[in-house]
């Protein structure tokens, strides 16, 4: 007998398995690996307090001068 023997003949799985995996993460175009501080997340953050923003300047809950004031300081 070899060494690595004793693990029998299901070894070959592994590099099958990885292979499926890294084919699934290039086939599939949304997959997203589980992360944190994407740069995208960032932007899309801004976008929508700037949006959130302008929604509330629509329906009058703030004025024209706070709107500009907030604005502004999002846009730093």
């Amino acid at each position: 007998m070899y060494p690595g023997y004793f693990m029998g003949g299901w070894m070959w799985l592994f590099p099958l398995l990885f292979l499926g995996i890294m084919f699934f993460m290039f086939k599939n175009k949304n997959f997203k690996a589980p992360c944190n501080g994407m740069p995208n997340d960032d932007i899309q953050k801004e976008d929508s307090a700037l949006e959130a923003l302008k929604k509330r300047y629509v329906k009058g809950e703030i004025s024209e001068d706070d709107f500009k004031k907030m604005k502004k300081t999002l846009e730093g």
